[in-house]
């Protein structure tokens, strides 16, 4: 069986938080001077009790997706005990349903975690005895339907906890961090890291089981990002002293076990046993952490980001008079906004408090919650409309889960992409076909979107701009194309146009680019001859070439041969001839002994419009 004693040591702080500094905060001692202003939180909506259950609930959780809709889960504690579930995805909240069954043991576990993946798919991930031992245990909805639980951890005789479920958006790869004391030197040692597995495009199994913490095996708490491009950022508090540390790590390749980079220490000494670190990443991998820290012998939120790779100063960000307790933090992904909530004491009630970092500065500190009763351990998520979404328990009796949003704009236009261009035109000897290799830039004025499709269209030359036909998506990361197996006999014309998450195409199509209409000769050869008469030398120097297979969609009228003297680096060529279509060979003959020439050749159609020289060639 798992170790109970390591366990508990790792939950009681929570609890104690939790259910005994909340039960009477009339017993602490609340300071006079207050040093930030608490304003009121009107642009946020009115709570909303999602829970409905009437059963006492613990540690709420929420993330949205791109169309603002929330998707919360939370302890049960009470009742029917487990990990309940709902949703406002269809207008109205769903009736919270348990996703756990028969898994959980409440009050050691089960601290669930969601997010969604690139298909709007809930995973979710929790703590549970299963298999005789605490583990990490996942389960997915897809669609409307629950599917299988799995056991992630998979660690024998050891404690599973404290996993943070990511999605790696370019691929839909899964991976869960967790703490576990699989490496404890003995059964009793309370020796915990932190460990990452992963779940390749969502399916199959469970891969890996690599270490990312340090060797001092006295990590707690840990968080975890994954920015766009994949890569992983995770916090934790490291115990090394008795009292936490903040670590910070990272990897650009995180299903490789040795891809860490070593763990930094951010925060220092925080004088408190727990830390509990938060942290976000925007777009351009910036980073921002939260957590708990004493200062001046108060208890306050703490706060520090790296901004393009460099760490700034930490600094306190709650600064009230009460107790601050439990921060969560979400990050506006396109802006870089930081939004961090905790609750506080400091109007003698605990409440709900907000505070926005707009870029430049920290604006003041805002009461969301106004409640009469106790609100508690909230959390907060941020989608890619940028509205704000945040949960809470309220004490009403018992503990209840609460739901208030800042909305956010998700009726934002989407652009096409810039400077498309027709790259190449390759001509396959195997298959006599051809291939046309499109690119083109991301427009920035998409920044709102972080999940789109490019729509490639095409049309044949000669045909109107009604005609153009869809041939091919590609996801927003991809920015180039290959249209293969085309005949040469057919020239075409491309344009792009850019499809939102939530299916709208872009208004106009993107710059519209064609093929090369002619081009060049191919291998031309130069051959020298020597006739020698009697009195007289005679010199001729063979021109010979192929025909171009992309010009079967024209009609080629001649081939211009220009010479000029190889010596003569600078000068231009001088045409000497033009031969007919189906000629593909000239002689220039009477040529000087002394001289040596160089070649090449221009293709002409019908039209007179003219192809780029092929390749010179000149007299060995």
């Amino acid at each position: 069986m798992k170790k109970r004693s390591a366990l508990k040591l790792l939950i009681l702080p929570a609890v104690v938080f939790l259910l005994l500094g909340l039960a009477s905060p009339a017993d602490e001692e609340v300071q006079t001077n207050q040093t930030q202003k608490i304003a009121n939180g009107d642009d946020w909506s009115e709570a909303v009790y999602v829970s409905r259950t009437g059963q006492d609930c613990a540690f709420p959780k929420v993330t949205a997706d791109d169309a603002g809709y929330a998707y919360i889960i939370w302890n049960q504690e009470s009742g029917q005990q487990g990990v309940y579930f709902t949703s406002n995805e269809d207008d109205s909240w769903s009736t919270p349903e348990n996703i756990t069954k028969s898994f959980v043991r409440v009050k050691e576990g089960p601290w669930p975690e969601l997010t969604l993946d690139v298909y709007g798919n809930v995973f979710v991930v929790y703590t549970a005895v299963t298999d005789g031992n605490y583990e990490v245990v996942y389960v997915r909805r897809k669609g409307k339907n629950w599917g299988p639980h799995e056991n992630v951890a998979r660690t024998q005789e050891a404690g599973s906890v404290s996993a943070t479920p990511l999605v790696d958006v370019r691929t839909n790869d899964y991976f869960v961090h967790w703490q576990d004391d699989i490496d404890r030197p003995s059964p009793e040692a309370s020796y915990w890291r932190t460990y990452v597995r992963f779940k390749e495009k969502g399916e199959g199994n469970w891969i890996g089981a690599g270490a990312i913490g340090d060797d001092s095996g006295r990590d707690y708490g840990p968080e975890a990002v994954m920015d766009v491009m994949g890569k992983m950022y995770a916090v934790w508090g490291n115990r090394r002293g008795g009292l936490s540390s903040v670590y910070f790590v990272e990897s650009a390749t995180p299903k490789v076990n040795d891809s860490w980079k070593p763990p930094i220490d951010i925060s220092g000494l925080t004088g408190v046993q727990f830390a509990e670190p938060q942290i976000g990443v925007d777009l351009e991998a910036n980073i921002y952490v939260c957590w708990m820290q004493t200062a001046e012998g108060n208890l306050e939120v703490f706060f520090r980001k790296r901004i393009n790779g460099v760490w700034q100063e930490a600094e306190n960000i709650s600064k009230t008079t009460g107790t601050s307790e439990w921060p969560s933090i979400a990050v506006d992904r396109v802006t870089g906004k930081v939004y961090v909530v905790w609750h506080d004491n400091t109007s003698g009630n605990w409440e709900i408090l907000f505070r926005e970092y707009d870029g430049t500065k920290w604006l003041d500190v805002q009461n969301v919650s106004k409640s009469g009763s106790k609100s508690a351990r909230p959390d907060i998520y941020c989608d890619s409309g940028g509205g704000i979404h945040l949960v809470y328990l309220e004490l009403e009796g018992n503990w209840k889960v609460y739901y208030q949003e800042r909305e956010g704009v998700y009726d934002f236009p989407i652009y096409p992409p810039l400077n498309l261009g027709l790259t190449k035109t390759a001509y396959n000897d195997q298959t006599g076909n051809k291939i046309n290799s499109l690119e083109w830039d991301e427009n920035p004025d998409n920044e709102r979107h972080t999940e789109f499709q490019y729509l490639i269209y095409r049309k044949e030359h000669g045909q109107g701009d009604n005609q153009y036909a869809m041939i091919a998506t590609v996801p927003n990361t991809t920015l180039s194309y290959k249209d293969k197996g085309l005949p040469t006999d057919t020239k075409y014309w491309y344009r792009l146009k850019s499809y939102s998450e939530f299916e709208e195409e872009s208004e106009d199509p993107s710059n519209a680019v064609t093929e090369n209409w002619i081009w060049p000769a191919l291998d031309p050869l130069l051959n020298t001859q020597f006739n020698r008469f009697l009195f007289y030398q005679e010199k001729i120097n063979t021109l010979s070439w192929a025909e171009n297979p992309l010009n079967d969609a024209i009609t080629v009228d001649r081939y211009d041969i220009y010479r000029k003297l190889t010596t003569q680096t600078n000068a231009e060529y001088t045409l000497l001839t033009s031969v007919g279509p189906d000629i593909h060979m000239y002689k220039d003959r009477g040529l000087p002994m002394n001289e040596s020439y160089t070649y090449r050749i221009v293709v002409v159609d019908a039209e007179g419009v003219e192809s780029a020289p092929s390749e010179a060639v000149s007299e060995e």
